[in-house]
């Protein structure tokens, strides 16, 4: 519950993200925050997505079979061999990196060289683009994050290329996307481990690499005191830790925020002792310094739910989600804010300025206010995983351009959420009864794929709403029978999106 009023007055809501370029997509949920927002889409738009029609679909080709379990990147005007083209970038689920032709859907080049053919040892993650638009970072399945020229697919070694993310290729696996910060003109990657299945020694931690040095920093999320990478058969105190768990798989990965000059990240399941003085983080929101490191083995600050042990005990993972970072102008309250929202379908507004509310790390509770998804069953108070209505996608962040106030859009099997950012905390808007993938917002149209109300036979679609009414704008045709972690991309006038039959889908306006 609030203690205090969260705004004094109209809220006027910024959100800290940045562009590259104006028709560039460099990563998941279009930048550091992972907000879902296009802010710089300035063509397809409410007054128009009426006549938006189906530019091309066709079946995404050279990677034997695999899919795409991601959100597609894009970069306007890349001087390749063929010409200057518009191209996509995705890793199939074997490793293979793509540049497609945005224009049509063929394959303009692929790195393949570190594919497996294995239905153990997958990808589901999204890559990330560098701010200069000369690089794509992409994670391979041995272990090592990749650096490729975005002209042609040419790897870049040499200078810490390519980077050592996990030793424990068996068990630790990146599934959440690639994060790319800036602070003080330094550009950082950021990279989160998970595993595979909830089995084997793992430990979910952070790798920060300098772009510009190549150098890099571990953050462990157990045995947070070892800041190196661990080893399945090390030393303990030196690179082993007996804990495992933490999981971090959240489609963004972790949060970056200019406002707060931090990097924000939510464990998954795995033990917690922090507040007895140990160095395991399960079940938390941690904050640590732009270069990916905290102070004294220890986090910045973090706050972690009271149901801590619930969460762990019902595989109910605080992290399934990325931090939904709000940062509110002078002058207000709270200065800061963020939401943080489990498989418990509880949704938390934290203090950034004070996660816990008691000045530092270790501590337990602390959040402004806990609201439970409309399910029929409220977890915020038991830690429970409410299975039928878990949340896997990231948050939509929106600023309603008519009154200032920020939304939320929270999507999962059984719905699409709106909530709107009062003096009261957030209250529920509306919802619609659908299967929801990542919801994005583009020039006032939010869109998601999945079912509808307006589809009675279950059937997928791309789907674009009015986001204060959640009315229907445009249905696309069916597309796949299958969805998971796939999430459109809207820039430069287009949507794109691959479906879990493989198909890569674009809808613009007619030429």
């Amino acid at each position: 519950m609030y203690t205090k009023s969260l705004l004094a007055a109209t809220i006027a809501l910024t959100l800290s993200a940045s562009a590259a370029h104006a028709d560039d997509w460099l990563q998941f949920g279009y930048d550091s925050i992972h907000s879902g927002t296009n802010f710089n889409e300035k063509t397809l738009g409410a007054n128009n997505i009426n006549q938006a029609i189906l530019r091309y679909r066709t079946q995404v080709s050279g990677i034997n079979g695999s899919g795409i379990d991601g959100q597609l990147l894009y970069l306007n005007g890349v001087n390749t061999a063929a010409g200057k083209k518009n191209l996509l970038f995705a890793v199939a689920s074997n490793g293979t990196v793509l540049a497609l032709d945005a224009a049509n859907g063929n394959v303009v080049w692929s790195a393949s060289q570190y594919a497996v053919a294995s239905a153990t040892v997958y990808s589901v993650s999204t890559p990330a683009l560098d701010p200069n638009r000369q690089y794509l970072y992409a994670m391979a399945l041995q272990g090592y994050v990749h650096k490729y020229r975005v002209a042609d697919g040419s790897e870049v070694t040499g200078g810490g290329w390519p980077q050592l993310v996990s030793g424990k290729v068996d068990v630790e696996r990146v599934s959440a996307g690639l994060t790319v910060g800036t602070s003080g003109g330094k550009n950082t990657l950021y990279v989160v481990t998970a595993s595979y299945n909830d089995t084997g020694n793992y430990q979910g931690h952070l790798v920060s690499i300098d772009l510009a040095s190549g150098t890099q920093n571990v953050f462990n999320t157990l045995c947070s005191n070892l800041s190196v990478h661990l080893n399945a058969s090390g030393t303990a105190g030196v690179d082993y830790c007996p804990g495992f768990g933490n999981g971090m798989w959240s489609r963004g990965g972790v949060a970056f925020d200019p406002g707060t000059n931090r990097v924000y990240l939510a464990t998954g399941n795995g033990p917690y002792d922090a507040n007895a003085g140990g160095t395991y983080w399960g079940d938390s929101v941690l904050a640590l310094t732009p270069n990916g490191t905290g102070v004294n083995g220890k986090p910045l600050d973090s706050y972690t739910p009271a149901t801590y042990d619930a969460l762990a005990d019902n595989d109910a993972d605080l992290g399934s989600t990325s931090p939904v970072i709000l940062a509110i102008p002078g002058g207000y309250y709270y200065s800061h804010l963020a939401m943080q929202i489990g498989k418990d379908a509880c949704l938390r507004i934290l203090n950034l300025d004070n996660l816990s509310g008691r000045g530092g790390p270790g501590n337990v509770g602390g959040a402004l206010q806990e609201v439970g998804l409309p399910t029929g069953v409220d977890n915020c108070a038991s830690g429970g995983d409410v299975v039928a209505n878990e949340v896997k996608q990231q948050i939509a962040n929106w600023v309603n351009p008519a009154t200032g106030a920020p939304w939320i859009f929270v999507g999962n099997k059984l719905g699409l959420n709106a909530y709107e950012l009062t003096v009261y905390g957030f209250v529920p808007r509306w919802t619609k009864s659908a299967l929801t993938t990542s919801p994005v917002i583009a020039n006032g149209v939010l869109y998601y794929a999945g079912t509808t109300p307006s589809d009675a036979s279950g059937a997928k679609h791309l789907v674009a709403l009015d986001p204060v009414s959640g009315n229907e704008l445009r249905v696309s045709p069916a597309i796949a029978n299958s969805l998971h972690f796939q999430a459109p991309t809207v820039v430069d006038g287009n949507v794109y999106f691959v479906d879990g039959d493989h198909y890569l889908w674009n809808f613009g306006l007619p030429n």
